[in-house]
C-alpha cells in the first residue's frame, strides 16, 4: 500500500490547484516516513495519512486501511472508499492550510 498509496495521495493533491503549487514549491512533503504515506503542510501538524487500521475494526473502507486528516490535536477519520476520502481530505487540508 505505501507505494500505491503516496501515488493516490499525490493524484489527490495534484487536482487541487492550490495544493499542487504548494507541493511543487515545497512546502507540502510527501513520504513513507512514518510506515504509511503521508502528506503535511511543513513546519506544521497539518496532514493527510492513509494509515493501517487494527484489524480487529476493520469495515468496509480501504482494504485494511483508513484516510486520517490530522491538524494539531485533532484527528479526523475520513470514511468512504479510498478516491471519496482523499478528496474529502485534501479538502479539508486546504481549508486548513489557508486558515493557517
Amino acid at each position: 500500500m505505501n507505494a500505491l498509496g503516496l501515488q493516490d495521495l499525490r493524484e489527490a493533491i495534484a487536482e487541487d490547484n492550490f495544493l499542487s503549487d504548494l507541493e511543487a514549491s515545497g512546502g507540502i512533503m510527501l513520504h513513507t516516513d512514518m510506515g504509511y504515506p503521508v502528506a503535511e503542510y511543513k513546519g506544521t501538524d497539518i496532514r493527510i495519512a492513509i494509515e493501517p487500521i487494527n484489524l480487529a475494526h476493520m469495515r468496509v473502507l480501504t482494504n485494511g486501511y483508513v484516510v486520517m486528516f490530522r491538524n494539531c490535536e485533532f484527528g479526523h477519520e475520513i470514511e468512504g472508499d479510498l478516491y471519496e476520502a482523499l478528496s474529502q481530505a485534501v479538502d479539508r487540508m486546504k481549508i486548513a492550510v489557508v486558515l493557517y
